[in-house]
């Protein structure tokens, strides 16, 4: 086994966010298309809120004794 096998260290992550959603808008932002009402997504009051999971793996690689990288 490689000698430097010992200093890698695997690791997952598994996140979880919760938003509300944003009530009301802007009616200034919109523009007179009727299949997208919105220029860009950003001015969408539905594109916000809701649920998200983030699953992460790593490898964290000890830089010295309080500092590591994780990637």
């Amino acid at each position: 086994m490689w000698k430097g096998a010992a200093a890698f260290k695997p690791g997952v992550r598994l996140n979880y966010r919760w938003r509300d959603d944003i009530d009301g808008e802007d009616a200034s932002l919109r523009v007179p298309i009727p299949g997208f009402p919105y220029p860009t997504p950003v001015t969408n009051p539905n594109a916000f809120g809701g649920e998200q999971v983030d699953l992460t793996a790593f490898v964290r690689i000890p830089l010295t004794t309080d500092w590591f990288l994780e990637a």
